[in-house]
């Protein structure tokens, strides 16, 4: 049986650590499964220690773009490119911040059972939320403990650290923007910022299923950094599947996630053994989001996303959508497979 490599203090061996996460014993959906019985809302492909290696390194990146104090050590083993947009990350909700106040939002969910065709049913108890910045301007950070727990840093929140935990295994995160799901106060489109950003190396994603049904794509969605095959560039990134697509055939709102990889041009034939189409399969079954580095069950198929968003959005559960109501959710659609999530 294989295992996981683990990164090493300095991060220099990135290859052999995200080769090793896409080995099927390690990548297995029966792991998964039995995560979500045990009441978990995340399930990591990654050994804990990678796992903080990782968030302390992207945390570090984000505070040293802001000016704010950082360690030395857990940047020095961040990607350069992780780096980049992990700090257009920051500089993209400071610069809304300005204009709404930015908070991370997240359900409640409580694993209620397991249905006749092997999926999780959950209960939504509702969206609770946190504020990205203390009423001083103050970045709520957060730390890690020793054993990758979140806990409250400095400044009594951890909002950005919450946000990458969530990132890190592959959440469904809606950047709402549009002024119609915003009482007419909208802030700067997600996805045509990053589009605009020239520090940020992107590609087009031939077609994903996201907001779409079985016999449709969406094609409205970039992915950072551009990657086409099943193998590590040699600038050793850890963010390799950052996708940001619309939620709707225009750009009203932006959804972004981490996935597993990279899913390969029209034309080059990648085959199903293919990284990205085995996660493909493997959220099939479960409905949940994959991840490089894990699985997520806030997955907008389950009606379960997370939201980066001002205050002015609406986080009361819609009876027919079960979910918060916004451009690309505006009603019942084929997609979303409502029977899985109760309301409580």
């Amino acid at each position: 049986m294989s295992t996981v490599v683990s990164l090493n203090s300095k991060m220099t061996n990135v290859s052999g650590f995200i080769n090793s996460l896409f080995d099927s014993s390690v990548r297995s959906v029966d792991l998964v499964k039995d995560a979500v019985k045990k009441g978990k809302h995340h399930y990591s492909f990654a050994d804990n220690n990678s796992a903080t290696l990782i968030l302390n390194a992207w945390l570090a990146a984000w505070q040293r773009g802001q000016g704010d104090s950082y360690s030395n050590d857990d940047y020095a083993g961040c990607p350069a490119t992780d780096a980049t947009l992990i700090q257009f990350l920051a500089n993209y909700i400071k610069e809304q911040n300005k204009v709404q106040k930015m908070q991370f939002s997240q359900p409640d969910l409580e694993y209620k059972s397991t249905n006749k065709d092997g999926h999780a049913v959950y209960t939504n108890k509702g969206y609770t939320s946190k504020s990205f910045f203390d009423k001083d301007g103050n970045w709520n950070y957060g730390v890690l403990d020793s054993n990758n727990n979140l806990s409250k840093g400095s400044y009594g929140d951890d909002t950005v650290l919450t946000f990458l935990y969530r990132l890190l295994f592959g959440a469904h995160i809606v950047v709402v923007s549009h002024a119609d799901d915003l009482k007419g106060h909208g802030i700067q489109n997600f996805k045509r910022t990053f589009m605009s950003d020239a520090s940020l190396p992107n590609r087009r994603d031939p077609g994903n299923s996201h907001y779409k049904g079985p016999l449709s794509l969406n094609i409205f969605a970039y992915y950072y950094l551009d990657i086409e095959e099943d193998a590590v560039p040699s600038y050793n990134p850890l963010l390799c599947a950052f996708l940001a697509g619309s939620t709707t055939d225009g750009d009203d709102n932006t959804f972004i996630q981490l996935e597993g990889w990279q899913v390969a041009s029209y034309g080059i034939d990648v085959g199903s053994n293919s990284w990205h189409m085995k996660d493909y399969d493997a959220s099939t079954d479960t409905y949940w989001n994959f991840s490089t580095f894990g699985a997520s069950a806030y997955a907008e198929k389950r009606c379960t996303p997370l939201f980066l968003t001002t205050t002015d959005f609406n986080l009361e559960c819609d009876k027919d959508t079960k979910m918060p109501l916004y451009a690309g959710a505006g009603s019942k659609q084929g997609w979303m497979q409502t029977d899985l999530l109760d309301l409580a």
